[in-house]
């Protein structure tokens, strides 16, 4: 059996990145993933990047209060998946996926929605699969999720998880 630990940077991620699907438009959003790409560059550990998150929101909740609630949502611990048992992949996916990250922001911000909404939608999907590794499957997630991306938009990423 492999060793669970607390993967709440990753979850808060999860939600971030549902938070981004939802409303491409909202520029408080590229904001949040603007704070949560810090977080990955500047610190090696989930706990160490959910830290810097939640100072760093808690800095933004005090400049827009109308948006605590938001920051709540993204912070809050879920205790029915608070472990990962596949932290390998994580550490071998969280280079590309700041990768990612910065490409989603470049979309959003040239208002490419649809093509910065599937790589959202790639990425969301990516970091719920990743956590559990009864779950991955490295072919299947590509097949599934990059294959029709990389169709779709004239691309070819997604190959670091093959």
């Amino acid at each position: 059996m492999l060793f669970a630990r607390q993967a709440y940077f990753m979850i808060s991620l999860q939600k971030i990145l549902v938070l981004v699907r939802s409303n491409l438009d909202d520029e408080n959003y590229i904001n949040l993933l603007c704070i949560a790409l810090d977080c990955m560059q500047t610190c090696s550990k989930d706990i160490l990047m959910y830290k810097r998150l939640d100072m760093s929101l808690r800095k933004l909740k005090n400049i827009y209060p109308q948006s605590e609630n938001t920051y709540l949502y993204i912070l809050k611990k879920d205790k029915n998946k608070p472990y990962c048992d596949n932290w390998s992949v994580v550490e071998k996916t969280n280079p590309f996926i700041i990768n990612y990250i910065v490409e989603v922001i470049r979309l959003l911000e040239n208002h490419n929605n649809e093509q910065a909404y599937d790589l959202v939608d790639i990425l969301h999907a990516l970091s719920e699969a990743i956590l559990q590794y009864n779950k991955w499957n490295k072919k299947n997630f590509y097949m599934n999720y990059f294959a029709p991306y990389n169709l779709k938009w004239g691309k070819n990423i997604g190959n670091e998880i093959l």
